[in-house]
């Protein structure tokens, strides 16, 4: 039998001395966490593990150091803060990776996770290894179907940082209650931190969700807590620049996308919104986050053409 490509060979090394001695453990739903411990009592590493979440055989732990920096499965690299313009690359169930990622090679990525247990149930080793392969740089995840009211919150930032490295996770805003949320977001703020992540989220269209209007993450002030600004969830005639000056100190990214006559999701300069105009905002307000082309799935042809159209607006 001939040898298999590196990227379907046994799951990585599990580094057992960094999970040795006293140690404190606590359920976060059907995910635990771990803290383990020096000898002079600071933390030594904290795991995440999800084997009642991954299938059977599947790589079921994450491991972080005391900084937040991934030890396992991988390692932590610093991600240069540079304003980048980014394509998606969605990640599925029985998705043919050498088609899905061909035309993301040695790029930046948004990685936009499946919802639920899917995201659980995906061979992310072999994913990685497609990534490492192509010079496929995940500097961003989505998540959209994780709330901080969901039990396994904590665990899920894990997962996917974990996995994928990004410490830029957009999550969607689901049903609850903006004071509620807070309240939360605050008891969690120090595990937030622990973890190294920067969440940002994404206002909506939907009415009955917790956040609605970009600003209200802005009031609620929270240290990591920041904002993905989609603009195909706005109102068509939002003055964008006032919108700007408004929210810019919680901007972490950028969902770009126009919209008319109730059409969202269109490419960037074929629509009602003035999105040229808003991205001239951007530059002159010294931007550093990053921009996603949220595209229709009939306009994905023209991303590519786009992002370097967007790139020489904001450059």
């Amino acid at each position: 039998m001939s040898e298999l490509p590196r990227r379907f060979k046994s799951i990585d090394t599990f580094p057992l001395d960094m999970v040795e001695g006293k140690n404190e453990s606590r359920k976060l739903g059907k995910a635990s966490e771990t803290v383990f411990f020096n000898e002079d009592g600071s933390v030594k590493s904290i795991s995440y593990d999800f084997d009642k979440l991954v299938p059977k055989g599947f790589q079921s732990r994450v491991l972080f150091d005391a900084n937040g920096d991934v030890i396992h499965p991988i390692k932590s690299t610093e991600i240069e803060e540079k304003l980048r313009v980014l394509s998606t690359g969605k990640i599925s169930r029985n998705m043919d990776y050498d088609f899905e990622f061909d035309a993301h090679k040695g790029e930046d990525v948004h990685i936009y996770m499946p919802q639920g247990k899917e995201m659980y149930g995906l061979e992310h080793y072999i994913i990685r290894r497609f990534l490492d392969e192509d010079n496929i740089n995940p500097t961003l995840i989505h998540g959209p179907g994780v709330d901080v009211t969901h039990r396994e919150f904590l665990g899920a930032l894990a997962f996917m940082k974990g996995n994928y490295g990004a410490d830029t996770i957009t999550l969607h805003p689901l049903k609850g209650d903006y004071g509620i949320v807070k309240e939360k977001l605050e008891a969690c703020h120090d595990d937030i931190a622990r973890l190294g992540v920067k969440i940002a989220y994404e206002n909506m269209d939907a009415k009955d969700r917790w956040l609605t209007f970009p600003q209200e993450i802005v009031q609620m002030d929270l240290p990591n807590i920041g904002l993905t600004l989609d603009t195909s969830h706005l109102s068509s005639d939002t003055d964008l620049s006032a919108l700007l000056d408004q929210v810019f100190e919680k901007l972490l990214v950028v969902h770009l996308s126009n919209q008319s006559g109730g059409k969202k999701h269109l490419p960037y300069n074929s629509g009602e919104m003035n999105l040229p105009g808003f991205l001239s905002a951007l530059k002159s307000n010294g931007y550093k986050g990053s921009v996603v082309l949220e595209y229709r799935d009939q306009y994905q042809d023209q991303v590519n053409d786009d992002i370097k159209r967007v790139q020489d607006l904001l450059s």
